[in-house]
Formats: C-alpha cells, structure tokens, sequence
C-alpha cells in the first residue's frame, strides 16, 4: 500500500474539477541496461545506447489487450509512487504513475493509495459484488459533489496515442482531466485555454464529466477514448494524443470513492497485421 510522503511511505521510490466549459535507461559486457520507459539497442563499442521504442510499461505486466492490472504488489511497487508533494510538482525522476493526494483544505490532505487487497464495486455499483475487481489505486473522495479537489493520479506518458482506464465505484462519477508536457508545471494551477508546455499551470483537457448533468456511471467500467477528450477552445482544441512526452492528470470530483484498477496506455498506432 502506498500512502502521501506527509505520513508513510510504504515503498522506497526505484524504477496526471473546479468546472469549467463543457468540452472544456557494474556494466555487464553486451547486455545494455534497460531504463523503464525504453527498450535499449544493443551497444555497439563503446557507442551510448538509443532507445529503440517508447514504451510505458514492461509487456510482461500487460495482459493479451495492452492492459495494466493493479492486482499484485510486484506491479504497484514497480509502476506506481507519488509526485513531489512538498512542491506540488510531478517527480521527473519517480515511477511511471504518481498518487496525488485529496486537496480538501482540512487538518490533513487525504492520500492517495494503492493495494493489491483492494476491493472495488461490480456491475451493480456494490462493493464486491459480481464483476468486481481486486486491486487498484484508490483515490479519496472530494469534499463536494463537482469539486475538484479529491484524489487523483498522474500518467507519466512518453507519448500518447491512446488511453484507457478501468475504474469502479458506488457512486456515479466526476472527473476531470488536466494535461502538461512542462514537468516543472505547479499542479495548483489549471488552466483551460494554457499551453501544454507553459509555466504557470496545467491545461485543462475535459471538465465535461465534471458535473451531475454528465458524468460517468457507477459500478465497474472501461472509460476508452480518453485521447479525444477536448474542453472546445481554439480552432484546433488540444487533446492528450501526443507524440512527445505527456503528464495526464485524472481528478476526482466525486464525494465518494473511485477505485482505478487499471490502464491501457497505447505510446503509438498498432500495426495492424496483415493476413
């Protein structure tokens, strides 16, 4: 289990809604070592080594379909850490996922976490009920319905083509998504119309399921699509499809818990193979 820097840290770190507008890598001789994030090509001399692929996560930890189960705690202690809380900022150097913790203004800040223990809703919103999933992430609740203040989590991208999230809870869901390709970036300030690689704050991707005239539903469901998600400004509204490196910011808006038990994150188009 992970919890904030403020109080424990369970793992030593080693290896991204005020609403707004709706739509708004000892050397060992001829083995490269491996970064997490890239494959490296073999060395050829004394040549550094380039990376040959952008990849997120290890293809062992996937399944058949490209995703990422939070379900053992072999794969949250080697995927998932928490950003830089004393200065609000994403870790440039920590793990690929970063817990952030409920920014509720009260005597503590509610962390974030993640178990292999934990148990989320099925189908019926109820708490291990059929279709129900063991292991997550699980972000605290906001103080308000629509306040974007509650737990949440970040992706450190090294591209985007694609994202995906699986995600449970007892109650319908509000959230937002907040994007920035600056990692130094302050996570306190979110902006709909900044740039993606300004100083001053994060882009406000979508606020769209922010509120209870459109949010997600309750139970356990796949949320796909993400990458089009847009909150409607300029002629060409941005998006998190991105060929460069992405921090994605998911917030929680949601008076109630929201368990994330996994990720599918596609760092470029498949190949399509064929027959």
């Amino acid at each position: 289990m992970i919890k904030k820097a403020f109080y424990v840290l369970a793992a030593a770190v080693a290896l991204s809604f005020v609403s707004c507008n709706d739509e708004n890598g000892e050397e060992t001789p001829q083995v490269p070592e491996v970064v997490p994030g890239e494959n490296e090509d073999t060395p050829e001399g004394d040549e550094p080594t380039q990376p040959s692929e952008k990849v997120l996560f290890e293809a062992s930890d996937l399944d058949e379909n490209g995703w990422i189960w939070f379900d053992t705690a072999e794969k949250i202690e080697k995927y998932i850490g928490v950003i830089n809380e004393n200065d609000y900022v994403v870790d440039p150097e920590g793990k690929p996922i970063q817990l952030v913790y409920a920014d509720i203004m009260s005597d503590d800040y509610p962390a974030s976490e993640a178990s292999a223990e934990f148990v989320g809703a099925g189908t019926d919103g109820e708490t291990g009920s059929e279709g129900s999933r063991t292991g997550a992430i699980m972000l605290q609740p906001s103080s308000a319905s629509m306040t974007v203040n509650g737990g949440g989590f970040v992706v450190c991208m090294p591209s985007c083509y694609s994202y995906s999230i699986c995600y449970s809870s007892n109650s319908k869901v509000m959230t937002r998504l907040v994007a920035t390709k600056n990692p130094n970036a302050p996570m306190s300030n979110s902006l709909a119309e900044c740039e993606l690689d300004a100083e001053t704050g994060w882009r406000i991707i979508s606020a769209k399921y922010a509120t209870v005239m459109k949010c997600l539903p309750k139970g356990i469901n796949n949320w796909e699509g993400l990458e089009t998600l847009h909150n409607g400004y300029g002629n060409e509204p941005t998006t998190i499809k991105s060929e460069e490196p992405i921090n994605v910011w998911f917030q929680s808006a949601t008076k109630d818990t929201i368990y994330i038990h996994g990720i599918k994150v596609e760092t470029k188009e498949p190949v399509v193979e064929v027959e």
